[in-house]
């Protein structure tokens, strides 16, 4: 018999209730027995997923599962101990960065940021950037510039070095490729964009050449006019670059020591205009002594230069803030 017609048989008729009491009994016996166990279908058998909830493998019934762990002696408990100290000590030492290129036990550690792009340590004379080893040369600066426009410098470095073993100046990038160009800075993305920007910018310096005495406007309005706001993909960094580093001597003026000088440099700029890359710092002052130096009214959007300008105002002696500019002696 079904549950269906059980629950008939159950329920009594309304019509046999003769009184209100046997009445609302008769309902609520109706009302109830509507009512069924969700896991009892209708023809009184438990459901499937029941089933499987309370099913139990035989293999599993009636059996105490335990993990028999081999024994271990002393001397290998002291070996895996070692093991996961020295473990947790080159851990420490890696986060700690590198001090040096060896320590004072002789383990070799991994070079700085610095090392890695530009092959050169930090220096008295040398922060670390670029722009301190292609200026005075503008050609280079540009196209440095144009690379690290949302680019780290661990990426453009080795493709601006290759950039510039097969187009050391202007006039021949101006005559290069674009398919060629195109591949080469293709790691580095924006390749498209960056290739005919470069050629552009290459023929534009050889119909107009650099001047610094030349003033032009600039396609940003917060930059000034500058004699490179002519060229094309020049914006506020290669401005702002400019300025620090190449206007009146830029930066450099001041800090002494012989220019550094990449490793990783293998173009013949250097034979070609010893006037401008090769010999001190020092030697290279502002046309003008009484005139401020450029590079002292530059408040730069970039991190980078805005990290530069703190480290040089420092050789000054002085507190320089990237919102407030100079502050005040330390």
């Amino acid at each position: 018999m079904t549950c269906k017609a059980q629950r008939k048989k159950s329920v009594p008729d309304a019509g046999q209730c003769k009184t209100e009491s046997e009445s609302a009994l008769c309902h609520l016996s109706s009302v109830a027995s509507s009512f069924e166990d969700p896991k009892v279908c209708r023809s009184g058998a438990v459901r499937r997923s029941s089933r499987l909830r309370q099913r139990i493998s035989p293999y599993l019934q009636d059996r105490k599962l335990s993990v028999v762990t081999p024994p271990i002696s002393k001397d290998e408990a002291d070996a895996e101990d070692d093991i996961k100290r020295v473990a947790r000590a080159r851990r420490k030492t890696i986060k700690a960065g590198p001090k040096g290129q060896n320590d004072a036990e002789g383990e070799v550690k991994m070079p700085t940021e610095v090392i890695r792009v530009h092959g050169l340590p930090r220096q008295v004379n040398f922060y670390g950037l670029i722009q301190e080893l292609v200026t005075p040369n503008v050609f280079r600066l540009l196209v440095a510039t144009c690379l690290l426009n949302q680019t780290k410098g661990r990426a453009a470095m080795p493709i601006f070095w290759e950039l510039l073993r097969r187009w050391p100046d202007e006039h021949s990038l101006a005559e290069a490729d674009v398919v060629e160009l195109t591949e080469l800075l293709q790691p580095i993305g924006l390749h498209n964009i960056r290739a005919r920007r470069l050629i552009s910018m290459s023929k534009t310096m050889v119909e107009i050449p650099y001047d610094e005495r030349n003033s032009f406007k600039s396609r940003d309005k917060t930059a000034p006019d500058t004699p490179i706001s002519i060229y094309p993909g020049v914006g506020r960094y290669a401005i702002d670059s400019w300025r620090i580093f190449v206007a009146g001597g830029g930066a450099s003026v001041g800090l002494g020591g012989a220019k550094p000088v990449s490793p990783f440099d293998t173009c013949a700029d250097n034979e070609e205009k010893p006037d401008m890359l090769i010999g001190t710092v020092s030697t290279m002052t502002p046309n003008d002594a009484k005139i401020e130096p450029e590079w002292k009214s530059v408040m730069p959007l970039d991190k980078e230069l805005r990290a530069y300008l703190i480290w040089r105002w420092a050789k000054e002696g002085q507190v320089w803030d990237p919102l407030d500019g100079l502050v005040s002696a330390p």
